[in-house]
C-alpha cells in the first residue's frame, strides 16, 4: 500500500513537472497574430538557407523571418494566419532569428497556389518535342513559383526569367526573357526550349515527372530534381 502511494505521489509530481516545463517555454513571450506566406525563399545569413515569409499586417509588404516556428507544419501553395507567442531574441548572429515563435493556434490555412502545389520545384528537361537531350550536362531546367507568378532556370546556355500563371491543369507562360551569352552548340536547342514553352497551355504530374502540352501533345518532358 505504502508503495502504490508513493508511485501515486511520483506521477502526479512528474504531471506538474511537465505542465511546468511546457509553460516556461511562454515566459517573457507576448501574444501576436502572424501571416506566413506560400512559399520559403533563398536568404542569406552565414550562408545560403531559406526563410519563412512573414508579416504581421495584412497590408504590409512579406519580410524574412530566419529561424522556425515551433509547432508549425508548414506546406507550400498557402496562406497562414497563425496565433503565435513571440520573444525577442537580443544581439542574434546573422544567420539566426530575430523572434523565437512558438505556434498557438492555426487560424486559417487558405491556398494560392492555383494549381498543383507540387508544381513548385526545379525541373530538369529530358526532352524537346519528343526527342531525347542527350547532353545531361547542358540540359534546360525550369525552376517554377507558381504562387509568385514567376519562373526562373536556364535554357542550356543562357539563365532564363519570366512569368506563368496556372488555373486548375491550365498553365502559361509568358513574357519569358534571357540573358544574352553564346554558347557554341547549345543555341538551337536553347531556341527550340523557349518557342516550345511560349507554346505550352497545360500540364500533368506522374510521380516525379512534368509534363508540359500543347493541347494533348506533351512538348516538353521535365524530370524533377532531388
Amino acid at each position: 500500500m505504502d508503495r502504490l502511494f508513493w508511485l501515486s505521489i511520483l506521477v502526479i509530481g512528474l504531471c506538474v513537472s511537465c505542465k511546468t516545463s511546457k509553460k516556461s517555454q511562454f515566459t517573457n513571450m507576448v501574444e501576436e497574430i502572424i501571416y506566413i506566406g506560400p512559399v520559403r525563399v533563398d536568404c542569406i545569413g552565414v550562408g545560403p538557407q531559406q526563410c519563412y515569409q512573414l508579416k504581421t499586417d495584412p497590408a504590409d509588404d512579406w519580410t524574412l523571418h530566419y529561424g522556425a516556428i515551433e509547432g508549425f507544419d508548414f506546406q507550400p501553395g498557402y496562406e497562414y494566419q497563425l496565433k503565435v507567442w513571440k520573444r525577442e531574441n537580443a544581439d542574434p548572429p546573422a544567420d539566426a532569428a530575430s523572434w523565437t515563435y512558438v505556434m498557438v493556434e492555426e487560424l486559417n490555412k487558405t491556398s494560392v497556389m492555383g494549381g498543383d502545389a507540387r508544381l513548385h520545384d526545379i525541373w530538369v528537361v529530358t526532352t524537346l518535342a519528343g526527342q531525347p537531350l542527350t547532353d545531361i550536362t547542358n540540359r534546360p531546367r525550369l525552376e517554377l513559383f507558381p504562387a509568385e507568378g514567376r519562373v526562373g532556370g536556364n535554357g542550356s546556355c543562357n539563365n532564363i526569367f519570366g512569368s506563368m500563371s496556372v488555373d486548375g491543369q491550365t498553365v502559361e507562360f509568358s513574357q519569358v526573357g534571357a540573358t544574352k551569352m553564346f554558347c557554341a552548340g547549345l543555341m538551337e536547342q536553347e531556341s527550340t526550349f523557349l518557342e516550345l514553352l511560349g507554346k505550352v497551355d497545360n500540364y500533368e504530374i506522374r510521380e516525379l515527372q512534368l509534363l508540359l502540352l500543347q493541347g494533348s501533345e506533351i512538348i516538353i518532358h521535365c524530370q524533377k530534381v532531388d
